[in-house]
């Protein structure tokens, strides 16, 4: 892997960088040759292919992460895609995270798991994705209740 800074290789297959900026979200960005890059961007450019420009937007498009983890520049869990597809993938990370875990299969091991830490983002994206299927459960019941009164009525 192409990069212009030292890297270093996690236990999951991420690959991160040892020095940059980090944004509130996570994300590193570094200035090389004179331009500021999300590093995972740079990655990307470099390792894979040259971020196309969208013809309708005239905007770069985005760098998606399949791992889910910002500061990672491993061209292997990179992708491109648009905000419609990142959304998407997010919800349906967010999903499948929450389903493996309440039925007892998370796919990482106890000890890894009591480690695991969420950014607060990701615990208010959590509590929101939480209170929404609460709310929608909810609303479920609250009709079935209606019906059957209406059916005893």
């Amino acid at each position: 892997m192409k990069f212009p800074k030292p890297t270093k290789s996690m236990d999951n297959g991420c690959i991160i960088i040892d020095d940059g900026a980090q944004s509130k979200k996570g994300y590193r960005a570094i200035n090389w040759l004179g331009q500021q890059w999300g590093a995972h961007r740079l990655s990307y450019s470099l390792n894979v292919e040259k971020i196309p420009v969208s013809p309708s937007s005239r905007k770069h498009g985005l760098v998606l992460h399949q791992c889910d983890n910002p500061p990672c520049i491993n061209p292997d869990h990179l992708h491109l895609g648009d905000a419609a597809k990142n959304m998407l993938e997010r919800s349906q990370r967010c999903t499948d995270l929450s389903q493996r875990i309440s039925e007892g299969r998370s796919g990482i091991g106890h000890s890894e798991a009591s480690r695991a830490k969420m950014s607060r983002s990701q615990k208010l994206r959590f509590s929101r994705m939480n209170q929404a299927q609460r709310s929608a459960s909810t609303s479920k019941a609250r009709a079935a209740v209606q019906r059957k009164k209406h059916q005893n009525g």
